[in-house]
C-alpha cells in the first residue's frame, strides 16, 4: 500500500548520515498512520549522530518508539508526534523525557 512504500522511499532518499531535520506531514489528513518501528530503528542507525528535529505532526508512535528516539538520537532537541499508549506512567516517563530534550 501507498504509506508502507513511503518508508522505504524515503530510507532510500536519505542513505548516509547527514539528516538533521524530519518533518511528515503527508499522513495528517488520512487519519491516525503508525511509524513503523523497523522505519525508526533504521533510521537511528544511519543518522543518530545528526538528527536534532523528528517532527511526524499526526502520525502515531509508541511510547517504546520515542523512549528509543530519545536515547539514540544524540541531539534531538525538538519531538512532536501523537501517542498510542496513554497510560499515565507512560506519560509521565514522556514528559521526563521531554524536559531532557
Amino acid at each position: 500500500t501507498g504509506p508502507q512504500r513511503l518508508w522505504s522511499w524515503i530510507r532510500k532518499l536519505i542513505p548516509s548520515p547527514s539528516l538533521e531535520c524530519i518533518v511528515l506531514n503527508a499522513f495528517s489528513a488520512q487519519g491516525q498512520i503508525t511509524v513503523p518501528r523497523g522505519f525508526i530503528l533504521e533510521l537511528a542507525n544511519t543518522h543518530k549522530d545528526s538528527v536534532r528535529e523528528f517532527r511526524v505532526g499526526m502520525t502515531q508512535l509508541m511510547v517504546d518508539d520515542i523512549e528509543h528516539l530519545s536515547a539514540r538520537f544524540q541531539l534531538l532537541e525538538y519531538l512532536e508526534c501523537c501517542i498510542i499508549n496513554t497510560d499515565l506512567v507512560r506519560r509521565v516517563i514522556l514528559i521526563s523525557l521531554a524536559r531532557c530534550l
